[in-house]
């Protein structure tokens, strides 16, 4: 089996590794595989809208969305803080759903929960 923290040398920013691997690509594809079978189960029959946030979860839902044997719809919406140096204060949508979701099967698709 691949060593996940011998990938991770390899991987270099400034000089320096960027981190432990805690995950390698063999373990994360075997997830979003056994995910995709889960949800095909689930949602057999109907068609499923998965939305992810932009940009953080755009390869992950894409992943996802190869995994799914059913029928489904993808959209993204894209989130930013509202200024600098406020603490607890909310976010501003930047891009909003395409499509009305009313009555719609809504999978939230986050890439680190």
């Amino acid at each position: 089996m691949n060593d996940p923290n011998a990938a991770a040398a390899r991987l270099r920013r400034d000089g320096q590794p960027i981190g432990d691997v805690y995950l390698g690509r063999a373990e994360i594809a075997s997830r979003v595989a056994e995910l995709g079978s889960e949800i095909a189960a689930e949602y057999d029959g109907r068609l499923p809208l998965l939305v992810a946030p932009l940009k953080s979860s755009a390869v992950f839902l894409a992943d996802l969305s190869r995994a799914l044997a059913i029928d489904h719809e993808l959209d993204v919406i894209e989130l930013a803080p509202y200024g600098s140096g406020r603490t607890g204060g909310g976010v501003r949508l930047l891009k909003d759903l395409d499509r009305p979701i009313d009555g719609r099967d809504v999978l939230l698709v986050e890439d680190v929960v």
